[in-house]
């Protein structure tokens, strides 16, 4: 029941966030759900954060306890910030 009320929980913050304009905030509270995809499609808008955002969005990322092939890792989270433009 818990996994149904999860994933119900990320589904309802991502359609949050696409009628809210996209606003990289309200993907806080499912970074360390968010697909690899999803993290880097939108990994622009996080840089564009405030610094102490950026900080603690990769904090969140990098104590990541949860895998899956399709979330994002540390490694490839650090990875791909090298290779923003």
């Amino acid at each position: 029941k818990y996994e149904i009320e999860q994933k119900e929980f990320i589904q309802t913050v991502k359609q949050v966030y696409a009628s809210k304009g996209n606003n990289i905030r309200l993907l806080f509270p499912i970074v360390q759900f968010l697909s690899k995809e999803d993290m880097l499609k939108n990994l622009d808008k996080l840089l564009l954060l405030p610094e102490n955002l950026i900080e603690n969005f990769t904090d969140r990322i990098m104590k990541n306890k949860f895998t899956s092939d399709d979330i994002i890792n540390p490694t490839q989270y650090l990875e791909a910030l090298h290779q923003v433009d």
